[in-house]
């Protein structure tokens, strides 16, 4: 059996398969073309990985997505209410794109293909990404990120080859969305610059966490909500452009809290303040699982764990005992993760891997060959 998994028509897109019960190749579109967190159909990555396993379009069994446009129909219909006219269309416009998926992808392989199509939830994706490639038999599994299948954080347990989801916090209240909402008001515009904010961090004081706190409201089981008179998200809509390249944000802050963080001088203490309120809630929310569900391994996914000193403080917290965070823990490792979900979950087969398919792939030589260059590697991200 050969089953293709591909994240498209999202930041940071990206394709893996799996042939006769092993993942034969990963690739990320952005290794291809150069580009950080790629948004283009990808075409290079699906190439690669037909390549890599020696097979054609016409010989894949089941094409994985890792998102689904049937999950949480009546919450997807709320958002769609309250969120402008355009945005709105252009969420039916990427579901609708999801469903004929196949379509898509044979037109760009020029291929045809009799594949199903199977939908694996975006943060089931996540948490089987990390679950199974952890090497725990059981484990808090975690997932959060700015927003997938209108679910923003999700947890459960994993135990053997199960996942069993205990909980999930709904779009928009979004951890990802915060620090995002914070970085573009501190004038790092850019898809993906995150990062910036979280170097500003370390060279600041948390002096301002009493204000952070009133844009998040930590509820005594550990939930989280924001107090959404901050943002801009359901008068605009999150992403403006996925469709070619890098992609687009609106600006998700409210002139409510541009005015709030305008009297500060310094950026280095909001980041630092945001930075802190973030590990918190985080740190908050773990602790309450752990006590909950009586567990002491975690693993985590999901674009909220790329930042490094949140990771860290969570090792050094003490409060577990083994700490695995995923390898590709934004996005694009959600085409792995579909593949593990699809395998243990629903086929209840065991899938292998070597952690050299996590090597950056380039293109080389011709346009037509595809490879991954001799001796890269990527080192896993267990802590």
């Amino acid at each position: 059996m050969i089953v293709l998994s591909i994240n498209p028509y999202h930041p940071n897109v990206s394709a893996a398969i799996a042939k006769d019960n092993r993942i034969t190749a990963f690739g990320k579109e952005g290794d291809f073309l150069g580009l950080e967190h790629c948004s283009s159909f990808p075409l290079n990555s699906i190439l690669f990985c037909l390549q890599k396993a020696d097979v054609k379009l016409d010989d894949i069994d089941y094409i994985l997505i890792p998102k689904s446009p049937f999950v949480h129909p009546l919450e997807r219909f709320i958002v769609f209410i309250k969120t402008n006219f355009r945005s709105g269309k252009k969420r039916i416009r990427s579901n609708l794109r999801l469903i004929s998926i196949k379509k898509d992808i044979a037109k760009a392989v020029k291929q045809d293909t009799k594949a199903k199509v199977i939908f694996v939830e975006h943060h089931k994706a996540h948490l089987a990404d990390a679950y199974y490639n952890s090497g725990f038999d059981n484990a808090l599994v975690f997932s959060c990120d700015g927003s997938g299948d209108m679910t923003t954080t999700m947890w459960g347990m994993g135990k053997g080859k199960d996942i069993n989801v205990k909980g999930r916090i709904k779009y928009p209240h979004s951890l990802g969305m915060l620090y995002t909402a914070f970085t573009q008001a501190l004038g790092f515009t850019e898809y993906g610059s995150e990062y910036r904010t979280t170097e500003l961090s370390s060279k600041g004081m948390p002096f301002y966490v009493d204000i952070i706190r009133k844009i998040i409201h930590i509820k005594k089981n550990g939930k989280f909500a924001l107090d959404m008179s901050y943002f801009d998200i359901f008068k605009k809509g999150v992403v403006l452009a996925v469709d070619e390249g890098r992609p687009i944000l609106n600006r998700l802050y409210s002139d409510k809290l541009y005015r709030l963080l305008s009297n500060i001088k310094n950026r280095h203490d909001i980041a630092a303040s945001l930075q802190n309120v973030v590990e918190e809630v985080i740190l908050n929310l773990l602790n309450k699982l752990r006590k909950k569900y009586r567990q002491n391994n975690v693993c985590l996914s999901g674009g909220i764990f790329l930042n490094k000193p949140l990771c860290e403080r969570i090792i050094k917290s003490n409060m577990l005992d083994n700490v695995y965070v995923s390898k590709e823990p934004a996005d694009a490792g959600t085409a792995v993760g579909a593949l593990f979900y699809f395998y243990n979950m629903i086929l209840k087969e065991k899938l292998k891997y070597e952690d050299s398919i996590y090597r950056p792939v380039f293109l080389s030589g011709s346009s037509d060959e595809l490879s991954a260059p001799d001796g890269s590697s990527n080192t896993p991200c267990r802590i």
